[in-house]
């Protein structure tokens, strides 16, 4: 976040909330069917989600709640009627949008910026705008709010653009959504398994906490982390597990030998990056953005990287990321989730572990190309349609791209070899910046 939303802490925001329905339950929808189900009949989940300021409020600070004031929900009548009630017994006041077209274009955009502009104007003033879309046509109404003082969040279910991103204050991702939205389902602490290489310890180290301490440290990690609206460092998480149990560290962390070899062993769902200082989160509601592989990518790639956010993975992670995707994908169908952290699991067991975020990235890019994501597709039609996506994301942010330039990136996402690239000045001018 670029700036402090609100001094002091423990304070109730006033907040105008204005939900494009199809735009968020269709993205939710390419990908993960279930969440994109339970936003739609279950919005009181998300809504206290967000009124508790979980997106946006710093851990243990005294973080501020919201209070929506206004709750606009645009929805086209004839494809989501069914929908509408859920949304009218939470407190919204519902928009009929139907379609204007042949092809189903609706005018819920058009109303949206009215309602908003006229909010904006109201003798109430509302400290911030909450705007529920991936629809990048609202960037200059985020960059009137920002003129007029007014703190701006964007929640998102589909690909975003960066300018569109970098534009808010807040951005909640599809995945942050698809969790607040399933939280009661699926997001609870579940039991806590144990790797080999612990039970071993285990046999030798004694272990001074029983199976209920351990637990209550398991779900107090749990707790912070998915409080916390970023990731914390693994110093902090450890703390907050001593709070539970001081003598933690006398039983070598229950025989795991590190507090890194516990969250691994017993909160399979969070990631540890070891990374200095170390750093623990929730791929399901946190970015986490590893630079450690940049320096080693050339400098056009590392410029790619950096302009639309594309994962710095090295060739063999791209090739390898494919390859278990697509193996996958003929044994299981695609579900956001699931799928992720299949994948993540797999390449780390094939001892070149991709992190969720990034392979979070490289689906939700395969989903808004229109990838169909089934068992029939192969490794080779993934890492293409993902080249071409990344074409594409250049091109969206006027990053112009020479054929030598393409040729780099499509070697760097189908595994080729650019260790010749190594060094090569960037040719293109788009991004303003040149070696």
């Amino acid at each position: 976040m670029s700036r402090e939303p609100f001094n002091g802490g423990n304070l109730t925001i006033k907040s105008a909330l204005f939900v494009d329905f199809d735009n968020i339950y269709l993205g939710l929808r390419n990908i993960d069917p279930d969440a994109a189900e339970a936003f739609a009949t279950r919005p009181d989940r998300w809504m206290n989600w967000l009124e508790g300021g979980s997106d946006a409020a710093e851990s243990g600070q005294g973080a501020p709640t919201r209070r929506f004031l206004v709750r606009n929900v645009y929805i086209n009548p004839d494809a989501f009627a069914k929908y509408r009630a859920f949304f009218t017994r939470s407190g919204f006041r519902s928009i009929d949008c139907p379609p204007l077209t042949s092809r189903g274009k609706n005018s819920a955009d058009i109303y949206m910026v009215l309602d908003i502009m006229d909010a904006l104007a109201d003798d109430t003033r509302y400290d911030e705008f909450v705007i529920m879309s991936a629809d990048a046509d609202f960037t200059p109404v985020l960059q009137r709010l920002r003129a007029k003082d007014r703190w701006t969040t964007v929640v998102a279910a589909g690909f975003s653009a960066a300018a569109f991103r970098a534009t808010c204050d807040v951005f909640v991702t599809p995945e942050q959504l698809a969790a607040a939205s399933r939280w009661d389902d699926e997001f609870q602490a579940p039991e806590a398994p144990v790797d080999s290489d612990a039970e071993q310890l285990a046999v030798v180290i004694p272990q001074q906490g029983g199976g209920e301490q351990r637990e209550a440290v398991v779900k107090e990690i749990y707790r912070v982390v998915r409080a916390a609206p970023r990731p914390l460092t693994s110093a902090a998480v450890a703390q907050a597990a001593l709070n539970i149990d001081p003598t933690i560290k006398d039983s070598a962390w229950y025989g795991s030998g590190s507090f890194g070899g516990f969250v691994k062993a017993h909160c399979r769902d969070l990631e540890y990056v070891a990374a200095p200082p170390g750093y623990i989160f929730d791929p399901t509601l946190h970015f986490f953005e590893d630079k450690s592989g940049r320096a080693q990518l050339p400098r056009l790639l590392a410029h790619v990287s950096e302009l639309i956010g594309v994962p710095a993975l090295q060739p063999e992670a791209y090739a390898l990321l494919f390859e278990v995707l697509a193996q996958d994908l003929q044994s299981a169908a695609f579900k956001l989730y699931p799928t992720s952290k299949r994948v993540r699991d797999e390449t780390e067991a094939r001892g070149n572990a991709v992190n969720r975020n990034a392979v979070n990235f490289v689906l939700n890019g395969l989903v808004y190309a229109g990838q169909q994501l089934d068992g029939g597709v192969t490794a080779e039609a993934l890492a293409g349609a993902w080249v071409e996506n990344v074409y594409k994301l250049c091109a969206n942010a006027r990053m112009s791209l020479s054929d030598g330039d393409r040729e780099v990136i499509r070697r760097w996402i189908t595994g080729g070899d650019i260790s010749e690239f190594e060094g090569e000045p960037v040719s293109h001018a788009g991004t303003g910046v040149h070696a």
